[in-house]
């Protein structure tokens, strides 16, 4: 459930140089990809910090790190961080602990958290990690300041929704957006143990609570979703030629003219590859070989902890049975149609009658900006 992290400097011993598509189509060379850093145009990938994990148990290093004044905090208002604009663009405001602690009430901030009856609030604390010599955090300020406008009006900036946000954020920023948000949301979300419903606090630096009567451990969990970009070779009309074509669809329930790629959460006990080939089936009834899937890049969702796992998949041409439950509409499209819907997709989201595919902070557009353009 909890993937390893690579030291900098290590080396893949895969060879990605020569992966090819070659099922799918001669001229679809695979992507290069640095495994270990994260493809390069996913949204909320690409975080820069070195998490330390080695030293996160040592529990006076990290002290020091929160009381060094070179230390820098990034504060969230109810899962909203602080950001600041300029010229269009947005980045992240990070502030030292001691300016934050300066302007909030009575001057100080309790970090052990505080039980009234069956309420627990806790003003959560995350080390992210270190970007060079410098420490980086993360500070849910929600439970110290009565309104976000009582923080800014001192301290300046604003809290911002993230799914706004992002698409103005760079890279980097977007992936610490992700760490922070998802393990401030999992440590509000988990005051009580699971086994014996006593207090749990957190240690590490926010990756771990234990609970203070059965010291039993918890950890956040991270919800794998399979995304795939469904091919097919098919004749083209009036003659024997052949042409490639992918499957997309529009959510039952969603913006209705919005195509995206088929997806779903791996099953428990699961592979990627059966989850894969049983959400083709589950929502478009077409049968699909399971052997022929290929990993794309991946993604991570903090909404509230998901990890999207982008994947192609190739089946044989047939038209989609639909499951109304998951799905509106689903079609083939050539890959000349396919870029006119990328062509409408930045855009803001809504019910128009143009079609069109989700904007590119999503993993779905990369796959298929993927596919349509032939790389």
């Amino acid at each position: 459930e909890r993937g390893q992290r690579e030291t900098s400097g290590h080396k893949s011993t895969h060879d990605t140089s020569h992966k090819t598509f070659t099922d799918m189509s001669e001229s679809m060379q695979y992507k290069e990809v640095n495994y270990f850093k994260g493809f390069d145009a996913n949204c909320f990938a690409g975080n820069p910090l070195d998490r330390c994990g080695n030293i996160r148990k040592n529990t006076q290093i990290l002290d020091e790190f929160r009381s060094n004044s070179s230390s820098l905090f990034l504060p969230f208002y109810k899962l909203k961080p602080l950001v600041e604009e300029k010229e269009g663009k947005s980045s992240l405001l990070f502030l030292p602990l001691e300016e934050i602690v300066k302007v909030s009430p009575g001057n100080e901030i309790n970090f052990k958290g505080e039980l009234n009856g069956r309420e627990y609030k806790e003003n959560s604390l995350i080390f992210l990690g270190k970007q060079g010599d410098v420490p980086h955090f993360a500070l849910e300020v929600g439970n110290v300041f009565k309104s976000e406008e009582e923080f800014t009006s001192k301290l300046g900036g604003k809290f911002a929704e993230i799914r706004a946000l992002v698409s103005s954020l760079s890279l980097p920023e977007s992936g610490i957006i992700a760490q922070g948000r998802a393990l401030l949301d999992w440590n509000l979300r988990h005051p009580f143990c699971a086994k014996c419903g006593g207090l749990t606090q957190s240690s590490e630096g926010g990756v771990k609570r234990s609970c203070l009567e059965c010291k039993t451990p918890h950890y956040p969990r991270t919800d794998t979703v399979v995304i795939m970009m469904v091919v097919a070779d098919r004749k083209k009309e009036g003659c024997e030629e052949l042409e490639q074509v992918c499957l997309l669809a529009t959510r039952a329930g969603g913006y209705k003219n919005m195509f995206t790629c088929l997806s779903g959460f791996v099953d428990v006990g699961e592979s990627l590859e059966e989850a894969v080939k049983r959400e083709v089936e589950e929502e478009s009834g077409i049968n699909l070989d399971v052997k022929q899937m290929w990993y794309h890049s991946s993604q991570p969702w903090p909404f509230p902890s998901q990890l999207m796992v982008g994947c192609f998949a190739k089946t044989n041409y047939a038209d989609a049975t639909v499951n109304e439950t998951e799905l509106g509409v689903a079609g083939w499209f050539t890959r000349e149609q396919t870029r006119e819907l990328l062509e409408r997709s930045s855009g803001p989201l809504s019910n128009s009658e143009e079609k069109r595919v989700p904007p590119p902070t999503a993993i779905a557009h990369q796959l298929i900006k993927f596919w349509a353009n032939g790389e």
